[in-house]
């Protein structure tokens, strides 16, 4: 039976500050891993540690906890503790299960406070599927259209026997069919994994989210993976059209995968120039960004408004309002009303 033990020592800690207790509990290691073979058997060591005057019971659950023993079922302070497992002939649970020798501490009090620790040790148990059985996992990241695309599609002989597989992924964007991808077929022994990779081009793609589906051979499932393309771009989402005092905002949205460091902006117009503070972006992030425009008069003004970042820069006309500006179409109202109060008043004096 071939095994292997994963060197993972866990502890748990409490501490009862009302009461300055300290108590310390934990079991190495933490869990073992292992396959399955009908009629095997093999010993599990687990060294439970408890406080000296801690006594706790041990008991098994999960997946063939009938095929279980253990050397002792209870125990005081820190101790071995071996579990027997005799596998039977057959199994009708397949892929991962999962054995569980747990030791729980005897109810105590200390100072009217009730002290309770459970710890858990893990036999891991991969069950093969009869016949020819392949488990896949697929993986897409976010990636910018100027990149290229990985895709790894994970593959995996959970059966007893021998395959070639042939697999395939489809990327698709919200309506339809964008990429249809072939790997050359792969022959996996029983137990045996592979990772399948490929980069491919997508400047031809717009930005958007995107989803992928794996199809392979000998799985019922379809593996999915859903990612984003973006741009190495932040975009101008939104600015202050009408200014309030001096204060002028900008939002701005990162539409890359990339961190964007110590972004600032620029507003030009006439007479007046001014930067704004220095921002971070995420990946797929939003900010903004504070101004302040040192203008005096009132009226409508256009500027240009420049990002700063990486080496790059964003740029846009805006236009935007100082102080409280009629409408034009209020403006063309009020000149209407006026025109036809004049003609009233004209009327009722000549006719």
């Amino acid at each position: 039976l071939n095994f292997k033990m994963k060197p993972v020592m866990i502890f748990v800690a409490a501490i009862f500050l009302s009461t300055g207790i300290f108590a310390l509990s934990g079991v190495a290691p933490g869990s073992y891993d292992v396959s399955f073979q009908g009629g095997a058997g093999k010993n599990f060591t687990f060294n439970f540690i408890f406080d000296p005057d801690v006594t706790s019971r041990l008991f098994v659950e999960g997946d063939f906890a009938n095929f279980v023993t253990l050397d002792k079922y209870e125990i005081t302070g820190a101790q071995k503790v071996i579990a027997i497992v005799r596998f039977p002939e057959n199994s009708s649970s397949y892929g991962n299960r999962k054995i569980m020798i747990v030791a729980k501490q005897v109810p105590s009090s200390v100072e009217g406070i009730g002290i309770i620790s459970e710890i858990i040790g893990t036999i891991n148990i991969f069950v093969p599927y009869p016949g020819k059985f392949v488990e896949a996992k697929l993986n897409l990241r976010d990636s910018n259209v100027d990149d290229l695309l990985g895709i790894a599609l994970d593959l995996k002989n959970s059966g007893t026997s021998n395959v070639t597989v042939g697999s395939q992924v489809q990327i698709l964007n919200e309506t339809s069919l964008v990429r249809d991808l072939f790997f050359e077929p792969t022959v996996l022994m029983p137990g045996q994994s592979s990772e399948l990779e490929k980069k491919i081009n997508v400047s031809d793609l717009p930005c958007g989210n995107y989803s992928a589906a794996a199809v392979v051979d000998y799985d019922s499932d379809v593996p999915q993976s859903f990612f984003r393309l973006g741009k190495d771009y932040v975009g101008i989402v939104n600015y202050t059209k009408k200014l309030e005092g001096q204060k002028f905002a900008v939002f701005v949205r990162n539409l890359g995968v990339s961190n964007i460091s110590n972004l600032y902006g620029k507003i030009s117009g006439d007479g007046f120039e001014t930067n704004s503070n220095f921002i971070d972006l995420e990946p797929w992030g939003s900010s903004e960004l504070m101004f302040s425009l040192p203008i005096n008069k009132t009226g409508n003004f256009e500027a240009n408004l420049t990002l700063f970042y990486n080496g790059k820069t964003t740029f846009e006309k805006i236009n935007f309002q100082n102080g409280n500006q009629f409408p034009v179409e209020f403006i063309l109202i009020m000149v209407i009303v006026f025109f036809i109060i004049l003609t009233l008043i004209f009327l009722r004096k000549y006719l």
